[in-house]
């Protein structure tokens, strides 16, 4: 993460949060609603721009502001839903994967699955990035594989 994709970043929040028609446009099927992405992100960047970026604070905390005013109560719900699951529910990584190994050898394996196991942040070491890029070609939406390897790519960049 440089302060060049963080100043990008929170233009975008600001650019978008200041756009009605941005705002109410519908989420494409199997997507968040953009600015559930933008909070999730701002919240799991947060602890990396306090460390390495002080000097952002303050767009940092200009841009949250604005992502979270823009959450309906839906919305608001939707990420708690997020969070709860991103705790994994006492399951380690491993059964996580081992999960979506089952559900792909019974041909269960749905490109939601697959979604939330990226948009919930459960992907933490390089060891685990490894592991699961090969599941993001598994996702049959052309659309929603394109938005879940943006995001993989975004999370991988920005952690630790």
């Amino acid at each position: 993460m440089s302060e060049a994709s963080l100043s990008t970043f929170f233009a975008r929040v600001n650019s978008f949060t200041s756009n009605p028609e941005e705002l109410n446009q519908p989420p494409e099927k199997y997507a968040q609603p953009e600015v559930i992405n933008m909070v999730t992100a701002l919240r799991q960047i947060e602890p990396t721009v306090i460390e390495r970026f002080p000097d952002m604070l303050d767009r940092f905390t200009a841009a949250r502001a604005q992502a979270e005013a823009a959450l309906t109560a839906e919305m608001r719900k939707d990420i708690e839903n997020l969070e709860k699951g991103a705790s994994g529910r006492g399951r380690t990584f491993e059964e996580r994967i081992k999960e979506l190994e089952e559900a792909d050898g019974k041909g269960t394996l749905t490109d939601s699955m697959i979604a939330q196991f990226t948009f919930a942040g459960r992907l933490k070491t390089e060891e685990q990035f490894k592991i699961f890029e090969p599941w993001i070609a598994k996702i049959k939406d052309e659309k929603l594989r394109a938005d879940v390897n943006s995001y993989f790519w975004f999370l991988r960049t920005t952690r630790d």
